[in-house]
This record gives structure tokens, sequence and C-alpha cells, in this order.
């Protein structure tokens, strides 16, 4: 994007949020290359103490969740669903150790230093459950005992903490929970997802599938998607390491939820319906 249409972007949107009252972000291109992925939104320091949630330093961060595509460009095995949602589709059914190399990867192919040491990982062979239509079985996963904290203050990507993930979600407090920005949007996006769910339980006997990233629920304050809905997220773990914590609510629609709930998985193992989205600080 030229210097005249980055200003002109940023002119725009602080006309919006000033219309909506939404938080304000100022979205544009990071300086990175073509591989960097999706576009990304660059977030302000800020906090919601009541919720735990903060970010105390500007960041870039994905407006969604990692694409399938995404995954395979930087040599991501292939994971559970492969055979049945497309390559906008969120990635999932990554072990927190895959997660971490991937961020690890996005980092190197622009020569950056990776923000997370796996030394202490190794290649095992994981077995995928028995999914109608889905061929892949078995295949090689990189698992850790233990998840590893980010080197400090790297300058690549990782995985958000907890308190991040919960600031971003709710636009910096600009919304309590799941809401999106615009007059309606709920409803739409209600109605959207309630269609695709019905078409894809008829073909898979009513397997969870998500859908394409971003593409039914309109963003946040921020312009991010897909907090509350479609694939639950991996997020650093603070506490016991040999569990990871992953956010988000990817078994009900998000007005049925209400919440923006994180729980725990061993990082060893994965779930079917989790994924990832990836931070980058700006300085």
């Amino acid at each position: 994007m030229s210097g005249a249409g980055r200003l002109l972007a940023a002119l725009l949107l602080g006309i919006a949020a000033m219309l909506c009252g939404c938080a304000s972000a100022e979205v544009e291109e990071p300086p990175f290359d073509a591989r960097s992925g999706p576009r990304f939104v660059r977030i302000e320091p800020g906090e919601v103490a009541a919720a735990g949630a903060a970010v105390a330093s500007p960041l870039w961060v994905m407006t969604t969740e990692v694409t399938r595509a995404e995954w395979r460009a930087f040599g991501g095995a292939e994971t559970l669903g492969g055979d049945l949602c497309g390559d906008n589709c969120p990635v999932t059914a990554m072990t927190w150790g895959e997660a971490a190399a991937h961020a690890n990867a996005r980092s190197e192919a622009l020569g950056i230093a990776a923000c997370y040491d796996l030394s202490g990982c190794a290649e095992q062979q994981v077995t995928l459950p028995l999914v109608p239509g889905q061929s892949l079985r078995r295949r090689e996963a990189l698992v850790c005992a233990e998840s590893v904290a980010p080197r400090p203050a790297c300058a690549g990507f990782r995985l958000p903490t907890r308190a991040e993930w919960q600031y971003l979600a709710r636009a910096g407090g600009a919304h309590d929970l799941w809401a999106c920005a615009g007059d309606g949007c709920e409803v739409r996006g209600a109605a959207a997802v309630e269609a695709w769910s019905m078409e894809q339980q008829a073909a898979t006997g009513g397997l969870w599938l998500p859908y394409p990233a971003g593409w039914f629920w309109e963003p946040n304050g921020f312009g991010l998607r897909g907090f509350s809905d479609n694939a639950s997220e991996w997020v650093e773990a603070v506490e016991v390491r040999a569990v990871g914590e992953r956010c988000g609510d990817s078994y009900l629609p998000r007005g049925a939820s209400g919440s923006l709930a994180c729980d725990r998985l061993p990082v060893s193992g994965f779930s079917a319906t989790t994924g990832l989205r990836l931070v980058r600080r700006t300085e």
C-alpha cells in the first residue's frame, strides 16, 4: 500500500471509529514480505483489569486464525480435516510444539530470530481420530513434554499470552464478551454459520468442521475475527508447562456460549477444534 493509501485508510478508519464508538486501531500491512500472510492489525497497549486482559506493548496481530494454506506454506504437516475443509479454513489439530514451530518458521523466513527454542522437542507418530472422508490416520508431529517460554523481547512471531488474547477478543474493552462491531452483525453471522453448519453436517454425518477464517462473523472494534467462534486457539502457558492453554469456544455458537473462556490441554496432545493465531511486537 502506498503512503497516500495508508493515510487515506487511517483517516477512514478514524472516522468510522468515531461514528460507531468502537475502539480505535491502526489497520495496515506491517513491514513484512509477501510470505507474512494475511493483513495484520496494529494494536496499542491497554488493559481491561476486571477481565485480566492486557497488551503491554504495541503488537501486530493476525486478523484471523492461521489458515490451512498458510500452515502448509511454512512446512506444516497435514492435520485433521485435510480432506474435508478447504485452504481458507483455520488449520486445527496441531500439538503445541507444532504451533510454536509454525511461529518460528514464519520468523526465520523473514530473517528474524525465532522466539522458541524447541531443541527439547521430538518428532513422534500420532494417531488421528477416525473421521468420515478423512484418509490420513497417522502422521509425524513435533511433540514437547513441556511448553517453552518465548525468548525475552523476541522480535519474531509467537503465540499471544492469555491476557493478550482476552484483551484482543474484547477489542480493548469496547465489547464485554463476543460482540462484533456493526449493528445487526450478530444476527447476520449466526444465520450464515447455521446455514454452513447444516450443509457440512449433512455431508459429514454431524462432524464439527471449521468454516473459512473470517467469512461469517464481522470484525470486532479492532478489526479482528474468530475469537469466540470457529477454532479455539493455543495461547502461552504460564503455569504448569506440561499443560497448555487454549482460548475461544469452538463447540457452541457464540451467541449461545456468551463467553471468551480458556481451558487447558496437554501440550503433548492436540484437539480437532484447536488452531492458532500469531502476534509480533512492532518495535
